[in-house]
């Protein structure tokens, strides 16, 4: 079942007001910073976790890990809804963890969007001095040009690569545009 209506809290007839929301966000927020420590991260969901998982060893991946949390709390605050700090500081462990994590599990995963290193190396890419982005897109760009063949793509949504030596160049998060270069100047990437 898609929507288990004992889950959730069910929706109330009330008028918008942007203070409650706000306030709402700001609780939520600074809960979650509340549970951060460097050494756990964040607690898991009890839903995220498979038969056998230790229910207190954090995920640090972007999908349902601590990646994720840093990169909404980043969008929050810079989006003007909360003055969540900055977890910057603590991308480069999150991104070493999750590449341990990754080595531990089946296949070829590195250049995976929802659990890789390719939303980490983003992120990092994101917060890093402008002098060392090139180095940083460089990395980015390796991570997915070595997932264009992985086999988890359907063929139809396979990325392609370009005929004209297109190249990633830069884009600052997770669930941006990722723009090319290519001779006739910054695109999209090719279908």
């Amino acid at each position: 079942m898609l929507h288990d209506p004992a889950r959730h809290e069910p929706l109330a007839p009330i008028g918008w007001d942007e203070a409650r929301v706000r306030t709402t966000i700001a609780r939520i927020v600074d809960e979650t910073v509340a549970a951060f420590s460097p050494e756990t991260l964040w607690p898991p969901h009890p839903r995220d976790l498979e038969p056998g998982d230790d229910p207190d060893a954090p995920n640090p991946c972007l999908y349902f890990g601590a990646a994720g949390v840093v990169w909404a709390l980043d969008h929050l605050r810079e989006s003007g809804a909360t003055a969540a700090p900055s977890f910057a500081r603590h991308l480069p462990m999150l991104r070493e963890r999750n590449r341990a994590w990754l080595a531990a599990i089946p296949g070829d995963n590195e250049g995976s969007w929802l659990v890789g290193d390719l939303p980490l190396a983003m992120m990092v890419r994101r917060h890093a001095p402008a002098d060392a982005r090139p180095a940083h897109a460089d990395v980015i760009a390796a991570l997915i040009d070595g997932n264009i063949d992985h086999p988890a793509h359907l063929e139809s949504a396979k990325p392609r690569s370009s005929p004209c030596g297109a190249r990633w160049v830069g884009h600052d998060s997770p669930g941006e545009l990722v723009l090319f270069v290519s001779p006739v100047g910054l695109r999209p990437p090719p279908p």
